[in-house]
């Protein structure tokens, strides 16, 4: 647009929209997230004679507004984002899966991996013929969060209009743990 106020009268009406309607699929505000708010002038370059530019005019402005949405029904992704572009976004990017609380996950698996490297420890124990004496130490390896998805397709939704089905696929957090026992 050429009119800066008219532009942002324009973009905030289409964000308005769609900000209400993934509120209204029960996303609540504190997932809403504006990333970023640029505005940037279009330019016009006109034709160099004889090794002489004249400087690029202004023709217009653009407003590039990105909003971050955490949608934690997967069943609602593939509708928000067609619904979305329906609304007036233009660009469309994701979606991304992340571990809400990492640190809880972290302590599962490192729960797990003790419990696994005892029992393993034991069964060593058994086989060899010797026991298991007073725990010497525990050494953490580190934990990081794997990612497997399958991908993501295209099907269609009510109202004939095409919504992305989305596959959040899994994530594991592995924690690598060694015990050393005195052997008895």
């Amino acid at each position: 647009g050429r009119d800066i106020s008219s532009l942002q009268e324009e973009n905030t009406g289409k964000m308005n929209k769609i900000i209400e309607f993934v509120k209204g699929e029960g996303v609540e505000p504190k997932d809403i997230k504006t990333e970023s708010y640029k505005i940037e002038p279009r330019y016009q370059r006109s034709e160099c004679k004889e090794f002489v530019c004249p400087p690029p005019e202004i023709v217009g402005y653009t407003i590039n507004q990105a909003i971050v949405v955490k949608v934690r029904d997967f069943d609602k992704i593939g509708g928000i984002l067609s619904n979305s572009v329906n609304l007036g976004a233009n660009s469309v990017s994701g979606p991304s899966f992340a571990i809400d609380d990492m640190e809880v996950a972290r302590s599962e698996a490192r729960d797990e991996a003790i419990k696994k490297a005892q029992e393993k420890a034991e069964a060593i124990a058994d086989s060899a013929d010797f026991r298991i004496g007073r725990l010497l130490g525990i050494y953490e390896g580190g934990a990081y969060a794997q990612y497997y998805a399958e991908g993501v397709s295209l099907s269609k939704a009510m109202g004939g209009d095409l919504a992305p089905s989305i596959e959040p696929g899994s994530q594991d957090v592995t924690v690598s743990i060694s015990l050393t026992y005195e052997i008895k």
